[in-house]
């Protein structure tokens, strides 16, 4: 299988969003997953001067404008990832990152018994 999707469109309608598409193989002869996220980010200085960048994504579904038609997609099962990062800087050269970040790949439960 290809699992080698790898797609970002910049600037969705004019903002700093952008649409990343990413195909993943998994192991164990799981059927590749297709992640297609919205993305946008801010810039927050603070009263010290510091400076603090929070970078969101969702599914592109959650994203109201233009969604760009992944070339291969049909071939995937689509996985869905949703998480903020948040990358505070502490000095010159150091920051603190804080992640949170949820993912679903769309895998089937099968009942026991």
């Amino acid at each position: 299988s290809n699992s080698t999707i790898r797609k970002v469109w910049k600037s969705l309608d004019g903002t700093r969003g952008l649409q990343y598409a990413r195909a993943i193989k998994l192991p164990g002869g799981f059927k590749d997953r297709l992640f297609d996220i919205w993305l946008t980010w801010d810039l927050l200085i603070g009263v010290d001067g510091r400076k603090t960048y929070i970078i969101a994504f969702a599914p592109i579904e959650k994203y109201a404008g233009t969604r760009n038609k992944v070339s291969g997609a049909a071939k995937k099962i689509r996985a869905d990832s949703t998480g903020v990062h948040i990358v505070r800087e502490l000095t010159g050269n150091t920051c603190e990152w804080t992640r949170a970040q949820q993912v679903d790949l769309k895998f089937k439960v099968m009942p026991s018994g």
